[in-house]
């Protein structure tokens, strides 16, 4: 998954799978109504609703929406919205033409999906590998759309890029040492690991709440990532250990343990308070602090990229 892909997802509102499931919008046989386009949104921003299904569906939409009166306005929205959702299919170059189609009727004063269009367009030239055209329209997202949601995402994805690109400038940064050791207790040096998240928190704690489960599904290249934790082999108990192999292999993530060592140089740069898990490179540089599973599976994406 490229890293926009991932940015894409703190747009999308949180939907919780304890709540009711929202019915399938009443087909809509000859002509799509204005008024039916609200519910059209909400139910393509519905996560349990299989992706596909709410790109055909808001495809159909807006093919019906083409008859002579639709309004401008909620066809855009349809089409904006359709292109965000090829984003998280992994389809950048038909979602760039989404937005693309939509700047081209879009008026200054229409901020929000102004805002939405251009970091859209900015993710899509970033996963294209585009970068040149991606920072220009990242950096106009900025400007346009000041004070914004659009403005912050599209701040978050510039600094990932510049500083995974800018390789004099991130060597000045903060480093940790890297120590790493199996789950037996032994030394290891992982060759194709290049992104580790380093969890302060018993693993048990963290795999109970489902956030290996979640972090999992985000990383598409998980042998280029991996997962330590601030523990002495000698407290890794059986059941324990069982469990972190189980995950091993159903992931295809790698776990690590860090040396007790480990906590010193965490007070050393974090003397005040040490945050709950970090996000490094494998030469220790620090990348990001109690990072989500999708900013995780951001910086492996571009990392990958070479950016």
């Amino acid at each position: 998954m490229s890293f926009c892909f991932s940015l894409l997802f703190a747009l999308v509102p949180a939907v919780s799978q304890a709540q009711p499931v929202q019915k399938k919008p009443v087909p809509f046989a000859k002509a799509l109504r204005p008024s039916q386009v609200p519910a059209l949104l909400r139910y393509s921003r519905l996560p349990y609703v299989p992706l596909q299904d709410r790109i055909g569906l808001l495809r159909k939409a807006i093919a019906s929406s083409q008859a002579p009166g639709f309004p401008k306005g909620p066809r855009l929205l349809m089409q904006t919205q359709i292109g965000m959702l090829l984003l998280a299919a992994r389809q950048p170059s038909k979602a760039l033409q989404s937005f693309v189609k939509v700047m081209k009727d879009l008026s200054p004063s229409q901020v929000d999906l102004l805002g939405r269009s251009l970091l859209g367009r900015g993710q899509a030239l970033v996963a294209l590998g585009r970068i040149k055209e991606a920072l220009q329209a990242l950096h106009s997202v900025k400007r346009l759309c000041p004070g914004t949601i659009y403005a912050k995402q599209a701040q978050k994805t510039l600094l990932i890029v510049k500083n995974l690109r800018n390789r004099k400038l991130s060597s000045l940064s903060l480093r940790i040492p890297i120590h790493l050791r199996d789950l037996k207790g032994k030394k290891s040096t992982p060759t194709k690991v290049q992104i580790i998240l380093l969890v302060a928190s018993d693993p048990k704690s963290f795999l109970s709440k489902g956030t290996g489960k979640l972090l999992a599904k985000k990383i598409l290249s998980p042998e280029s990532f991996a997962l330590a934790f601030t523990l002495s082999p000698k407290n890794l108990g059986r059941q324990l250990h069982r469990r972190l192999r189980r995950f091993e292999e159903e992931t295809g993530i790698s776990i690590f343990l860090f040396p007790p060592e480990i906590k010193k140089a965490l007070e050393r740069v974090f003397p005040i308070q040490s945050p709950k898990s970090l996000l490094l490179s494998i030469k220790g540089r620090i990348l990001d602090m109690n990072p989500s599973p999708s900013r995780c599976a951001a910086f492996v994406a571009a990392n990958k990229k070479g950016l």
